[in-house]
């Protein structure tokens, strides 16, 4: 660890120069002689170098990509920090607290731990983290699924074992990869629980604010670096589940556990599409920000034609029921009827969602 460092704040940026700079002073201002604040620059375009340049701080590390490299800066943050705990701070949110000093203290008491969550709050303050569990034993289902399971959908509200990250980083920076590429900010938590315990602490929380008032759309990000298919389409939703399979398989724990984590993995690929189609062909999802920031995107996704929409669902079915009837020969007989169940009533409603696509293009025309 570099010149001992006990804590490290990570802030990923891009083209947000004014805003950054106002996080990470607000940050050195809070932080202790054990604190370090490290920022991570995904190439931008605007000032930000110039901005961070200005900074003279010797706990304060800047970085810079030579090359965009998406949504995985989000966790290249991290890995550039040199702490023994690291927390995860978007470049336009703040930290609640006026001081990390029971923090640290709470952290060097459970330093074993792999993983921590704390409170995290959007811009009218409600919380977006809360916290089901307080604890969690490592390497276990219950910890594994809660990773698995949008615990971790946010960036912020997060801490890692730098010590276990650095011992398993070569093994989990899965390159070409698209579940690493767009969400390597659940890989990783995911890989470091089987090494250590979850927590939850209400020492320290974070949250949005409104000071970002762009509307720019990091294409490299939200296609994860192929340029073309935005996360949330039917092509990237497919790779992203084979890519999280792949993950799965790879994880150092039992054959049970990887089947277990694995069968869930593809039974919640057909409620994904199903509520991904329902939202896009209503047009009041355009009131939500998500979609009225990426409604050109998505308005392209709807062009295309029904014919391309129903030989996918008969490609990702076929590949599908491969996947689980290889798992149904792992876990044998017994539970296959269960499987099956399931898989009939989230291909039906992928089927009902094609019953809806239909009757919306019949009222357009």
């Amino acid at each position: 660890m570099k010149n001992n460092t006990f804590f490290s704040i990570c802030i990923p940026t891009y083209n947000r120069a004014k805003i950054v700079r106002d996080t990470v002073e607000q940050c050195l201002d809070i932080s202790t002689e054990e604190c370090e604040v490290v920022v991570t620059d995904n190439c931008s375009t605007d000032d930000t170098f110039k901005e961070l340049s200005e900074i003279k701080n010797n706990r304060f590390f800047y970085y810079r990509n030579d090359k965009n490299i998406g949504y995985e800066n989000l966790m290249q943050s991290v890995k550039n920090a040199h702490g023994r705990f690291r927390m995860v701070l978007c470049d336009d949110d703040i930290i609640d607290v006026k001081s990390l000093e029971p923090l640290l203290d709470y952290l060097k008491r459970n330093s074993e731990y792999a993983v921590f969550q704390f409170p995290y709050l959007d811009e009218n303050k409600k919380t977006l983290i809360k916290g089901k569990e307080k604890h969690l034993s490592a390497s276990s289902y219950k910890l594994l699924s809660y990773v698995l399971d949008k615990n971790f959908y946010y960036f912020g509200g997060m801490i890692i074992n730098g010590v276990i990250l650095e011992q398993v980083w070569d093994e989990i920076n899965n390159k070409g990869n698209m579940y690493w590429k767009l969400y390597n900010h659940t890989v990783v938590p995911l890989y470091c629980s089987i090494y250590g315990d979850y927590g939850f602490t209400e020492l320290v929380s974070t949250s949005k604010t409104k000071r970002n008032a762009s509307t720019n759309i990091d294409n490299e990000a939200i296609t994860g670096g192929n340029g073309q298919n935005p996360y949330w389409g039917l092509i990237s939703r497919w790779e992203q589940a084979e890519g999280l399979s792949k993950i799965l398989e790879s994880l150092p724990i039992t054959e049970k556990l990887s089947i277990d984590l694995r069968q869930k993995t593809y039974l919640n690929y057909y409620k994904t599409i199903f509520w991904y189609w329902i939202s896009i062909f209503n047009d009041y999802c355009f009131d939500n920000p998500i979609f009225l920031k990426y409604k050109k995107i998505i308005e392209e996704d709807r062009n295309k034609t029904l014919q391309d929409w129903q030989v996918f669902l008969c490609f990702s079915r076929k590949k599908i029921g491969e996947e689980l009837s290889k798992i149904e020969k792992q876990v044998g007989r017994k539970r296959k009827v269960s499987v099956r169940l399931k898989d009939f009533v989230y291909y039906t409603f992928t089927r009902m969602s094609i019953w809806f696509i239909k009757k919306w293009h019949k009222e357009r025309v």
